[in-house]
Parts: structure tokens; C-alpha cells; sequence
């Protein structure tokens, strides 16, 4: 579980949690039963996914969504819910929520690869971002998709650059597209830097990128106050 800051240019403060949950012993814990943190909306879309591998990483993605709103809300001195009394449900636009019938709110971003699900929780005064990728995977690099200068990267630092740009439109809520192409993410001797597209490059102070290496997996994290943007 990683506890998540902000940024340094503001009042330091929690704004929320990770987790991440392992597919394989997930599987083996849940021996092909329905897992029993679902809430019924939860459980009655797993029961429809029609693919053994898709039911569990929506079973895992569950999980490590959950597992971070109930760090959450224990860092906030709430008392603790069963995990299938904290639904994850998406909104109208999909974008994934846990509301409670006590006015609680909490905003959510997941993630899948390969063997691995992982999710951030936080408040939805900020908009994260999060981004997982298998540190030897070689994301496609043609013109629909990447910046021009990024086909020359090695494959270590394309999966970083796609991981990173992944979890900036996330962060922006502007899905796969024309700005995710034009996010350009490279780094020198000693520092990762990303350039927004002109029309947001006034955010660019405004983000924060944590990057962790959880081998044989990348993990990026985008933060940015809702405010912002």
C-alpha cells in the first residue's frame, strides 16, 4: 500500500492510497467462486463477463480499488466497512467511484497488465491518474499513437514514456487520442520530463509523477488539483 502526497507547491497533505493484487494467488484464492467483496451491481457484471481472464482482472481490479478506499478512509478516521459495502461503480462517463450512503465520496483510477491489477484512491478535490505496464513490453510507436522522437527509445524507456503518458490522460480525463500522442515524455543523465500539448502546456508545473519499479512491472502515478484543469 503507498500513501500518496501532494505536490511540494502546496500544503502537504494526504490525498489518497495505491494498492496493487497479484492475479495468480488471487485465482487461487477464489478457486472459480464469485468473490465475496463484490457488492450485487459488482457481482452481477462479473457474472456476465463472459472470459475466465477478464472476470479476473475485474475481480482484481476490485479488490485493489477497494483495498485502497478502506486505507483512505482509515487515514481519515472513518470506521472501517466490509470491502463489499464499498461498491465500485462507474459514473455516466465511466470513470470509477465508490459513493456511500453517508455522503462519502471517493474517486478512483485502475489499472491491468499482465498478472497484475492495481488501482489509487483518493479525494475528489485532485484528479490521479494511474498507469501499470510490464517493464519489457514494447508498446506500439507508430504516428497514431506517438510523438515522432520516441522511436528511437529503448524498449525500458518506451514502456516508461507510454506508462507515463497513460496516466497524464487518465489524470485529464481525455482518454486515447490526440493529446495522448502529443504528450511527450523523455529524460536525461538524471531527470524524467514531460512536455504537455500547447494547449495545456500551462498545466505542466502543475502535475506530479511518481514512478515506481515493481519488477517486472512500471507503475506511474499523475496528480494534479481539480481546480487546475
Amino acid at each position: 500500500m503507498n500513501r500518496l502526497h501532494a505536490p511540494a507547491s502546496v500544503e502537504p497533505a494526504v490525498i489518497g492510497f495505491s494498492a496493487k493484487v497479484g492475479l495468480a494467488g488471487l485465482a487461487r484464492r477464489l478457486h472459480g467462486q464469485a468473490p465475496d467483496y463484490l457488492a450485487p451491481p459488482e457481482l452481477a457484471f462479473w457474472q456476465a463477463v463472459p472470459s475466465a481472464k477478464r472476470r479476473l482482472e475485474y475481480a482484481g481490479g476490485r479488490l485493489a480499488a477497494k483495498l485502497a478506499v478502506h486505507a483512505l478512509r482509515r487515514w481519515q478516521g472513518q470506521a472501517p466497512r466490509p470491502l463489499a459495502e464499498l461498491p465500485v461503480l462507474p459514473l455516466p462517463g465511466g470513470e470509477p467511484r465508490v459513493r456511500l450512503p453517508d455522503g462519502s465520496e471517493y474517486a478512483l483510477s485502475l489499472s491491468h497488465a499482465a498478472g497484475l491489477a492495481c488501482a489509487a484512491s483518493f479525494l475528489p478535490a485532485w484528479r490521479l491518474g494511474i498507469d501499470l505496464i510490464s517493464q519489457g513490453r514494447a508498446p506500439p510507436h507508430d504516428e497514431a499513437w506517438c510523438h515522432s522522437t520516441e522511436s528511437r527509445y529503448s524498449v525500458s524507456d518506451r514502456a516508461i514514456s507510454w506508462a507515463v503518458k497513460e496516466a497524464t490522460v487518465k489524470t485529464l480525463g481525455k482518454g486515447m487520442g490526440p493529446v495522448f500522442r502529443e504528450i511527450r515524455c523523455w529524460r536525461d543523465a538524471q531527470h524524467r520530463w514531460v512536455s504537455l500539448p500547447t494547449q495545456l502546456m500551462d498545466l505542466r508545473k502543475r502535475f506530479r509523477y511518481t514512478l515506481f519499479q515493481s519488477s517486472p512491472y512500471f507503475i506511474c502515478i499523475a496528480s494534479v488539483q481539480m481546480e487546475t484543469i
